[in-house]
């Protein structure tokens, strides 16, 4: 069920980023005239970089967790096969069974952890703006161009 659940979730990535073209948002910062603007914008500066040391505070703990919980899967996988195989020692169809079992049932995953710094950007932009400097937003197609040249 898992490796179903898994091809679902991978054949819907595909389909929505096959069908049409992706953006990139690049910023472009232009800095206010004033010492006290570009004071203000060292501290929007720090505020970001302690955002994004948090990020990578979180993606850490993620990956700790995921690995942990891999290890939890895969011992209890190969507690409940030495049980079946013990229970089943004598009698070949029985223990043939276990194995196909747990090949078929009882896969490991490793959660997906990856790192958002997407969510230090909007209040980074808007300290931006609050001390005087100018943001100006450019968005860049990165896939799927194609489609857009053909239209």
């Amino acid at each position: 069920m898992r490796k179903y659940n898994l091809f679902l979730m991978l054949a819907a990535t595909f389909i929505l980023y096959s069908c049409g073209p992706v953006y990139h948002t690049n910023y472009i910062y232009t800095p206010p005239k004033s010492k006290s603007g570009i004071d203000c914008i060292t501290d929007c500066n720090k505020t970001r970089t302690y955002c994004e040391e948090r990020q990578l505070d979180d993606l850490d703990r993620c990956k700790d967790r995921a690995d942990r919980d891999y290890e939890n899967c895969e011992y209890h996988r190969k507690e409940v096969q030495n049980s079946c195989l013990k229970r089943h020692k004598y009698s070949s169809k029985e223990y043939r069974d276990c194995l196909r079992d747990m090949d078929v049932s009882s896969s490991c995953y490793k959660a997906n952890c990856e790192m958002n710094l997407k969510v230090c950007e909007a209040p980074f932009n808007n300290c931006y703006r609050i001390c005087g400097g100018i943001v100006t937003e450019e968005k860049v197609c990165v896939s799927g161009c194609e489609e857009l040249n053909r239209q």
